[in-house]
């Protein structure tokens, strides 16, 4: 298998150690723009100097040469408001695309390419929303459905973590998170937690949010946003609030579902789901992961058997649109003050 890789930064080289983990003879072609020189591995350390000649990766210098390659796949993972800036070659290659999260910065630069999306090529298109592969959330989503806490009379969910600890081979101003021009700030950056909240929660029908650039960072985005969404699920309406922030340290993530029968408490980082039932039982489960790279890895395997089997996509380019639109939606009601009609 032939892959491209554009950018070789944190998640890009992420994705470059299980391609190799996964197929050590897929042949790594890259694209990229900084030509940092170093090797990264899964904590973000500096553990060598030269990632081309580690991994013999054969650069390209511009898009035009990837005509010459006969590709299989490429991997885009540029800051946010690059990632769509080569799409329509790739559409037209007809090649297997992974984008990391988010799809792009601006809704207006997904919408065009929604109707030339064509399954017919059998091309298979994925966004990288890791936390689909996470076993407790799949356990929750499932819990859900069969009403095991009763009627939904809330939730929170929580995610906190320091700028300054996001790469530590870089100070956090020159990361792209940190960047407007360049697809940052919490919202965009931590958009897991919207996304995750419509996997189990389904389209909520209305949102208010609040946050801004709140803290003593010395960045040009948001560093704290808090979000309401509202539901209005089968004449029993509940709301779901999300908290974002780059200021926790220890970081934090978490949710807390509220039922008419029980609650349900999840810590990501402790891999563990507790449900506390209002009749005095308990009932707890862990889904002990081997390190955080293991929901790479697993959307990666997942993405090359979907490739291999012909098989849909779950975290796909509509998917991904729809969560840009309600990021969008999210500012505006930050800017307006006002609560925004979703439906």
């Amino acid at each position: 298998m032939k892959i491209l890789l554009i950018g070789l930064g944190s998640i890009g080289q992420r994705h470059l150690r299980n391609i190799k983990k996964i197929n050590p003879n897929t042949e790594i072609y890259a694209l990229r723009k900084l030509r940092r020189s170093f090797i990264l591995n899964n904590s973000n350390q500096i553990v060598g100097k030269n990632i081309i000649k580690k991994y013999d990766i054969k650069e390209i210098r511009t898009i035009k040469e990837i005509k010459k390659i006969n590709l299989d796949a490429v991997f885009i993972n540029t800051p946010s408001s690059l990632h769509l800036k080569y799409f329509q070659t790739f559409l037209n290659q007809k090649l297997h695309i992974f984008i990391e999260k988010p799809l792009t910065d601006k809704s207006h630069k997904a919408k065009i390419f929604i109707n030339q999306i064509n399954h017919k090529y059998k091309q298979k298109i994925m966004i990288g929303h890791q936390l689909r592969f996470n076993e407790c959330l799949i356990k929750i989503r499932s819990i859900l459905k069969k009403g095991t806490l009763g009627k939904i009379c809330g939730a929170n969910i929580y995610h906190g973590e320091n700028l300054n600890n996001f790469h530590i081979y870089e100070k956090y101003n020159n990361i792209y998170a940190s960047k407007k021009k360049l697809g940052g700030g919490v919202i965009l950056s931590q958009i897991h937690e919207i996304d995750y909240c419509l996997y189990l929660f389904g389209s909520p029908s209305s949102l208010y949010a609040s946050g801004g650039q709140r803290s003593d960072l010395k960045i040009d985005v948001e560093d704290y946003a808090n979000i309401v969404f509202n539901f209005n699920n089968d004449k029993d309406p509940f709301s779901v609030n999300i908290t974002l922030d780059y200021l926790q340290s220890p970081k934090k993530r978490e949710l807390l579902i509220v039922g008419s029968k029980g609650s349900l408490e999840w810590n990501y980082y402790k891999d563990t789901i507790n449900i506390n039932y209002y009749n005095g039982s308990n009932e707890s489960f862990i889904y002990k992961l081997k390190d955080r790279n293991e929901l790479f890895m697993r959307e990666l395997k997942y993405f090359f058997k979907s490739i291999e089997n012909d098989t849909d996509i779950r975290s796909d380019f509509a998917n991904a649109y729809k969560c840009l639109q309600i990021v969008e939606k999210i500012k505006h009601s930050i800017k307006s003050n006002k609560v925004i009609n979703l439906n």
